[in-house]
């Protein structure tokens, strides 16, 4: 055994194809215990004054914050302004579903990421939403990719990634400790005007809050990180009729998209690349609409298409 998988544990899942029957299974494995959690009590939600399309988004955020830190509730506000009813959870509930299915891994999907994306699913649930499109940053990318999957097409619309986790494939836990803690934060901070600086700082609180409050989580997420491949899923979710998008900085060192750019073309549907570095969507304002602005634009091409072929 080497020093990483000492500390992070050796690789917790062999992940095959994906498909209907495993998505079935996880989802009837654990509906009964999400029948036990009301995850409306989770829930933040942003409504805008007029609605310029009836389906709601879901925000999955970064890595080690939730929809009730200052970062994420800027994101939405600014997603709902463009006038779309946004939903997210500060993920309160998550040691419940933890306790009710236990810690033996009897699914597909890596047990540290399904607790999340188990959690998106209720929220969505819970709140009567019969159908959503879902916007996934970084870490969130996962668990919104999870979650499409196991509510499946008639449920999700269109997925959104933005810097997704997953993308880049098998990777060190070491490396991207390095790559998101350094290598990103000095370039955070040194972008940074001083009126941008505090909520730089008030991000990196959160995080570092987290780690300190979750040592377990903060291992088998960073491990599930770099053990799942995120296009395995995407590619499953196109052919079942889900819309794809990518959204990539061209200067994100955390998820460098050049280790990525072989296997795009063939498992999404949109791709968008920017100036940006992992950040940008939290930091900067036109990031988030070009995010907003990709999913207005797939639900024109679905409806587009759908025309067509009533003809």
């Amino acid at each position: 055994m080497n020093f990483e998988d000492f500390v992070f544990g050796e690789d917790t899942v062999e992940c095959g194809p994906l498909d209907e029957d495993v998505c079935y299974q996880a989802m009837s494995g654990t509906e009964k215990y999400l029948d036990k959690v009301d995850s409306t009590e989770d829930a933040v939600i942003f409504s805008p004054e007029k609605k310029k399309d009836d389906v709601p988004v879901f925000y999955a955020p970064g890595w080690a914050v939730k929809a009730d830190t200052n970062s994420v509730k800027g994101v939405m506000k600014l997603m709902s302004d463009q006038g779309r009813e946004v939903i997210s959870s500060s993920f309160k509930n998550r040691k419940k579903i933890i306790d009710a299915i236990g810690e033996d891994n009897k699914y597909y999907f890596q047990l540290a990421e399904l607790h999340k994306s188990l959690l998106i699913v209720d929220t969505i649930r819970d709140l009567g939403i019969e159908q959503c499109d879902i916007v996934g940053y970084s870490e969130g990318g996962i668990n919104a990719s999870i979650a499409a999957c196991l509510l499946g097409e008639k449920s999700v619309r269109n997925l959104v990634l933005v810097c997704p986790a997953g993308m880049i494939g098998k990777d060190s836990c070491f490396d991207l400790i390095r790559r998101f803690a350094i290598t990103e934060e000095v370039e955070e901070i040194r972008k940074r005007e001083q009126k941008d600086f505090n909520s730089t700082v008030d991000y990196t609180g959160d995080i570092i809050e987290y780690m300190v409050k979750n040592p377990k989580f903060t291992r088998d997420e960073i491990k599930a990180m770099t053990e799942i491949d995120l296009f395995k899923m995407t590619k499953y979710l196109k052919g079942k009729g889900v819309g794809v998008g990518l959204v990539c900085g061209a200067n994100d060192k955390v998820f460098p998209i050049e280790q990525a750019l072989d296997k795009i073309e063939e498992n999404v549907d949109y791709l968008v690349s920017t100036k940006g570095n992992h950040g940008s969507i939290v930091f900067e304002k036109e990031h988030i609409l070009l995010a907003e602005n990709l999913l207005t634009n797939m639900a024109l091409d679905a409806n587009r298409e759908k025309y067509k072929n009533s003809k």
